[in-house]
């Protein structure tokens, strides 16, 4: 199948360490901005054997190139056009996430993609992550009973962030581009929905990066009754070893599972996973800290990671309707209305339904 790629923004290097690709061809790339460096991407698709052409309007490059798929990787404000104009061909879609930031933006493409029939999947990164599977296999499980309660976190340092972060417009807030990797935890690890959401978010304080905001809070009612809060800030130490601070918290009826410093804590109840001690490898400090005021005696071990496909794999299962997906269409949809809906309720202040 023929991919073709608009901008270099956010994750594009999921689709291009997966290549070269038994079942994709990449031909052709175009900047999503007129000033956009391009160059190390085509570098980058040559040196995997993909001689791409080159276009400079992407909608020409969907008319002329004719792919099957497009991989979008412009700044957030311009996905949603972008992806519409894409669905409307019924051309596949790989988005960085958000897919949109307007509401109005997102009716119209899903009505696309139902027309058309195109699928699409956002960026959703952590769904093929090998801890957050362990993690996610284990609460399938059953090993913390029936999830009653979840708390996520995204923490990155700020630097200095490209000019489209400064507006809304072309940023689309914190909490649809930062918060959306944690919403998507929320839904994917608790297995409900989303039935209601209180946020705020504040851009005080932001190094002189115009409208971007800094931090932001969502509180969200659950099906299941299940409750649900998740934070997002810029504002992790420059002297962090690492850029982004990842943790969730997920209480159960039987035990509690936490996911931080790239390890999946399994704080008490039963089942599978490496006891500590030292049989069980290298435990980051802070795991050590965790289990410690525990104790193994007490069920704290460290969930074993599951291996999965990368995302251009399950993204070409989904064009096919094959069932073993990751990521559905409609997990990437919901995602993204939740994020917006999140934001609705931090610039209204407002408790917002879904």
């Amino acid at each position: 199948m023929r991919l073709c790629f608009v901008g270099t923004a956010g994750h594009v290097n999921v689709v291009t360490d997966a290549l070269p690709h038994p079942s994709w061809e990449a031909v052709a790339v175009c900047p999503a901005w007129p000033d956009e460096d391009i160059s190390w991407l085509v570098s980058r698709l040559r040196e995997k054997g993909q001689e791409v052409s080159l276009f400079n309007d992407y909608c020409r490059m969907l008319d002329e190139a004719r792919p099957d798929a497009v991989v979008i990787c412009g700044y957030n404000g311009q996905h949603g056009s972008m992806c519409i104009e894409a669905a409307s061909r019924g051309i596949h879609i790989m988005c960085e996430k958000p897919l949109c930031t307007s509401m109005e933006e997102y009716e119209e493409l899903t009505k696309a993609l139902v027309r058309t029939g195109a699928k699409i999947a956002g960026m959703h990164t952590y769904r093929f992550h090998d801890v957050f599977a362990g993690a996610y296999e284990a609460i399938k499980g059953g090993e913390i009973g029936v999830v009653r309660l979840l708390d996520a976190r995204k923490s990155y340092k700020m630097g200095r962030r490209p000019w489209h972060f400064t507006k809304r417009d072309t940023f689309g807030g914190i909490l649809s581009w930062v918060g959306i990797h944690a919403i998507d935890w929320l839904r994917w690890l608790s297995g409900e929905e989303f039935v209601s959401v209180f946020a705020q978010q504040s851009a005080l304080h932001n190094d002189d990066h115009g409208e971007m905001e800094t931090t932001g809070v969502a509180c969200f009612a659950m099906t299941g009754g299940v409750t649900a809060v998740m934070t997002c800030d810029y504002y992790r130490p420059g002297e962090a070893h690492t850029h982004g601070d990842d943790r969730v918290r997920i209480v159960g009826t039987k035990g509690v599972l936490e996911i931080m410093d790239g390890q999946a804590i399994l704080l008490s109840g039963e089942g599978t996973g490496a006891a500590v001690g030292a049989e069980s490898g290298d435990v980051t400090t802070d795991a050590k800290a965790e289990i410690a005021a525990f104790g193994p005696s007490k069920g704290g071990r460290v969930i074993t990671p599951v291996s999965t496909v990368d995302a251009l794999t399950d993204f070409t299962r989904l064009i096919r309707g094959e069932r073993s997906v990751l990521l559905t269409q409609d997990d990437s949809l919901q995602a993204t209305r939740a994020a917006l809906l999140v934001t609705e309720s931090a610039d209204t202040s407002k408790l917002v339904c879904f």
